[in-house]
């Protein structure tokens, strides 16, 4: 019986062996199946959990919530902050008035009646902490949120920052007008020095290059740049002064993102680059010295001072000629994967 055991155990093949293991799986690990799985958490919550978006009320970040599979994080994240905006606007509603709820599966905060938002077990599991903790933070964040979302609406405050918006708005114009100032004597300047210059790199040239074109050339690379700084001056103001009241904060901090977002793309874009373009240029330098060194061989054929039995000299010029192109091919067949959007 012991022999015959053997000889199955040799002669069986791998497949079933791996459908075995496969049973023996599914048989002592059924913890594995989705049908097994028991869990406490919100089914709606459970669809998405990678979905996260933040909660801000006049461009003040609160917190971040989760999506859930009847709307997304965003939706959710602005159905919360115009449930606080309603509340701050409800002036029998104060900021201590906020609560908290707790039910079975979740947390309700309310600012007196108003319903504010639900928390979920989910919600808690992300920031790492306890439901009922998680509760106490929120509702003494959209308590602060009510406050200042008054606060920021009251005479006041709302007369203070009309007179620094208009300081900023002035200032704006004496930067500009100063800055404008500055680069026209700059650009004078530049042009009474540099036409010299041209001139006489136009005589040494013999006419080949005109002054004239190359002095257009600099003078569009200087009003590029002036335009450039007017730009990013007029910007900061701007977002200075939009971010001053709570109907444009918003706008301030979109429009903010909107420059921002893609620099910081960008920034990281190259960051995640770098070791492609290392391997690019090693690949690069690889190809460069083989050739040169391939090259050295075979203008030593041609020249008669390396001999090989059975090649002729006047091959050695269309014989390099076939073997750079097979390594360049080669070398860029490699390289092509490490090429931004080559995928």
């Amino acid at each position: 019986m012991v022999i015959k055991l053997k000889s199955f155990m040799k002669n069986i093949k791998f497949p079933f062996l791996y459908l075995i293991i496969a049973l023996v799986q599914v048989l002592f690990h059924p913890v594995n199946l989705s049908g097994q799985e028991i869990t406490d958490v919100d089914p709606e919550l459970q669809n998405d959990q990678g979905n996260m978006a933040a909660v801000t009320v006049d461009g003040n970040f609160l917190f971040y919530v989760r999506g859930i599979s009847s709307f997304s994080a965003v939706d959710r994240a602005n159905l919360i902050a115009k449930r606080i905006a309603k509340a701050a606007s409800i002036p029998t509603i104060s900021a201590d008035s906020v609560k908290v709820v707790t039910t079975t599966d979740r947390d309700q905060i309310y600012a007196g009646d108003e319903f504010i938002m639900n928390l979920f077990d989910l919600d808690a599991n992300a920031e790492g902490v306890s439901r009922s903790v998680l509760a106490d933070i929120n509702k003494k964040k959209i308590s602060s949120a009510i406050t200042l979302h008054r606060l920021e609406r009251s005479k006041p405050v709302l007369i203070k920052k009309t007179i620094w918006a208009a300081g900023a708005f002035l200032l704006l114009i004496v930067t500009l007008f100063l800055f404008i100032w500055l680069m026209r004597r700059l650009n004078t300047g530049l042009q009474k020095r540099i036409k010299t210059r041209i001139e006489t790199v136009e005589n040494i040239s013999f006419n080949l290059i005109r002054s004239n074109q190359l002095w257009k050339a600099i003078d569009l690379l200087f009003r590029f740049i002036r335009i450039g700084l007017i730009i990013i001056i007029s910007a900061v103001f701007l977002q200075y002064i939009l971010g001053l009241f709570p109907w444009t904060n918003n706008i301030a901090t979109y429009t903010l993102n909107l420059f921002l977002n893609p620099i910081i793309k960008i920034g990281k874009g190259f960051v995640n680059f770098l070791p492609s373009l290392a391997f690019l240029i090693v690949i690069y330098l690889v190809t460069r010295y083989l050739l040169k060194l391939i090259r050295l061989l075979f203008t030593g054929i041609e020249q008669g001072g390396i001999e090989i039995k059975g090649f002729d000299r006047d091959w050695a010029s269309p014989t390099f000629r076939i073997v750079r192109l097979f390594i360049t091919v080669f070398a860029v067949i490699i390289a092509y994967p490490y090429i931004p959007g080559s995928d």
